[in-house]
């Protein structure tokens, strides 16, 4: 116990936030969510954005245009794969555990349905399902679940790859 103690001297410090509240939890996740997705608004309006777009439209044209569509397409997926990321932390956070669950097909399914339902090809559409108790169940009993906001960042940037 004594060498715990003197392996981390920060351990007795107070936090700003106790992350440990589940309330306090939830407002630094939806404070996330919230600059991640203004983050990504701002993207998408800046030149930036619309050199994605318009690579996933006619990359030819992009092109002939002087731009470079893969560097664009690139960074929009490491943004893509650095909100995924946080979110999968914010996750391992809030389960406590991380199994082999979470990668499974039904969780797929679901992030699926968030975006269906939530409108492809725009930005705070799959945020709105989330609020949204889904009454489908990967056993079939009808169970309802409510989709967790941890997921929501790895969807924002979808459109723009």
């Amino acid at each position: 116990m004594r060498q715990v103690e003197r392996a981390l001297p920060l351990a007795h410090a107070q936090a700003a936030v106790d992350l440990f509240d589940r309330t306090t939890f939830y407002y630094v996740c939806l404070a996330i969510l919230a600059a991640f997705l203004m983050l990504c608004r701002r993207l998408m309006r800046s030149r930036f954005g619309m050199a994605v777009r318009g690579a996933r439209i006619n990359e030819r044209r992009m092109k002939a245009l002087g731009f470079s569509p893969y560097r664009y397409k690139l960074t929009a997926f490491v943004i893509s794969g650095a909100g995924a990321g946080l979110s999968g932390a914010l996750l391992a956070n809030a389960a406590e555990f991380v199994g082999p669950a979470y990668m499974s097909w039904q969780r797929s399914g679901e992030l699926i349905v968030m975006v269906v339902l939530g409108g492809m090809g725009t930005l705070f559409g799959p945020v709105a399902p989330v609020n949204v108790p889904i009454a489908v169940s990967p056993a079939g009993n009808g169970t309802t679940f409510a989709v967790p906001a941890e997921f929501v960042a790895n969807t924002t940037l979808r459109d723009v790859t």
